[in-house]
């Protein structure tokens, strides 16, 4: 639960080959950040648990329908959360000098006309990070990857870690708190089902990058091919 251990992930790929790439770049770390999200809103202001609340979703989305899964409006509330921290901590100092706290960002308008507000940009980054989870999750159910009893037991800390933070706050539930700090219709079960996911996708690549081995010869041969992909003028 210590946020000094956050890294950054982006798993933005079209397939597996290229999330085994992006995935190399940050190694092991992938695991923490998805057990740490919850952590990063509780540290925030009270002000961005509102605008958080108010912005997370347009008010006419009630699920999106992914590769065949159905995809509530309190799961994407996680991925929207995420995205938006993600945009946060890439702007740093200059986020709350290019946006207003006390308005939600579903009202403020985006730089061009590619999106109609900043809101539905992260919306649009939310479920394309949840697109391509689901499309390595389908992968690893398909190649028979399962978790491991110490991401389980990651997983179990997280959420006795959440009902800590019930007793702490004086939140009536564990769903209530939740609720408060992510949106409407996210809840302790499909907080669970958001962990499971991240950390399924997220062993799932590192698993793929563990098998990935290969001998000097195959290296210089691979080099000797693509000299001009590693060196430009």
């Amino acid at each position: 639960m210590s946020a000094s251990r956050e890294k950054k992930m982006r798993l933005n790929t079209t397939n597996k080959e290229t999330a085994v790439s992006a995935s190399r770049k940050t190694g092991k770390g992938w695991k923490t950040i998805v057990a740490i999200v919850l952590v990063l809103v509780i540290i925030a202001s009270t002000a961005f648990f509102g605008l958080l609340n108010n912005g997370s979703l347009n008010a006419a989305l009630t699920a999106v329908t992914i590769d065949g899964h159905e995809v509530s409006a309190g799961m994407l509330n996680y991925f929207y959360s995420e995205a938006r921290q993600q945009m946060m901590t890439e702007m740093g100092s200059l986020y709350s000098m290019v946006f207003s706290s006390d308005v939600p960002l579903s009202q403020q308008p985006f730089v061009n006309e590619s999106y109609a507000s900043w809101g539905d940009y992260v919306l649009d980054v939310a479920i394309k990070n949840i697109t391509e989870i689901y499309r390595l999750c389908d992968d690893a159910e398909k190649n028979g990857f399962t978790l491991s009893e110490e991401t389980k037991a990651t997983i179990d800390d997280e959420i006795a870690a959440v009902e800590l933070m019930v007793q702490y706050y004086g939140y009536g539930s564990a769903d209530a708190y939740i609720a408060s700090t992510f949106g409407s219709g996210s809840n302790l079960d499909n907080y669970r089902d958001y962990l499971t996911l991240r950390l399924t996708a997220g062993d799932y690549v590192n698993s793929k990058l563990d098998s990935l081995q290969y001998s000097e010869d195959e290296i210089d041969a691979h080099y000797a091919e693509n000299k001009d992909d590693y060196y430009a003028v």
